[in-house]
């Protein structure tokens, strides 16, 4: 069972002498995600040729997805203290795998699994199933050869700007606007033992993504009440 709690918080500052008859202006934004999870990992070894991992997790997340404070205090006048932003939103995400450790011979070896998981919520649901493998091929002694191929879902965004000299972070949740985050890899490498100790490997990967998110040009959460997935674009 873990428990975690991020808060982001950043502030705009402005305080002068009330003698002089000058205001006081402060700005605070603030937005975070507040986790709990509890999980179970099983290894399992039937023989000597197989190495069975399988595992499954349970998360609820609360979402802070931006809050704007303002304080005002001017001198004669009556102060202005207010708070907007948008609600927290509350979510389960799921996940449960099982993958195989397989030596077929001296010379082959694979690793396949499948991770499923998906995100409940009041708005909408999403589900996935990701596939995974690794084959190795050992040319000699020395001598190695690695192909992989995964698919990868996540379910949480980070919607990052700095456009107004501010900077600000927001762990949002997929939603219709914008679904999970998807990748694709395929990976080839080489390895080689030069001596007992010792190795050298060269890997390289091409990767394709989709879903991801920024905000809208011109979009800012500053003196908004618009909720947030009006605010962005894939």
């Amino acid at each position: 069972a873990t428990f975690s709690d991020y808060r982001f918080i950043t502030e705009l500052e402005q305080r002068f002498n009330e003698s002089d008859g000058t205001s006081e202006f402060l700005f605070q934004y603030t937005s975070g995600i507040q986790d709990f999870t509890l999980k179970s990992d099983l290894d399992y070894a039937p023989n000597p040729n197989h190495y069975v991992k399988a595992g499954a997790a349970l998360i609820h997340h609360r979402f802070r997805p931006g809050v704007n404070t303002i304080e005002i205090d001017d001198v004669g006048e009556a102060p202005i203290d207010t708070t907007f932003g948008n609600a927290d939103v509350r979510s389960f995400e799921f996940y449960s795998y099982i993958e195989d450790d397989w030596e077929i011979n001296e010379r082959w070896k694979v690793n396949a699994g499948v991770h499923f998981s998906g995100l409940l919520q009041s708005s909408e649901d999403f589900f996935s199933a990701q596939p995974r493998i690794t084959l190795r091929w050992l040319l000699n002694e020395k001598h190695s050869i690695k192909l992989g191929y995964a698919t990868m879902a996540q379910y949480l965004h980070l919607l990052t700007n700095t456009g107004i000299g501010l900077p600000t972070d927001l762990w949002l949740p997929a939603v219709k606007e914008a679904p999970a985050q998807l990748s694709q890899q395929t990976s080839i490498g080489w390895a080689h033992t030069p001596k007992p100790g010792y190795d050298v490997s060269v890997e390289g990967y091409y990767k394709h993504m989709s879903n991801h998110i920024e905000y809208k040009n011109g979009a800012s959460f500053f003196g908004s009440n618009d909720n947030w997935t009006e605010k962005i674009e894939s």
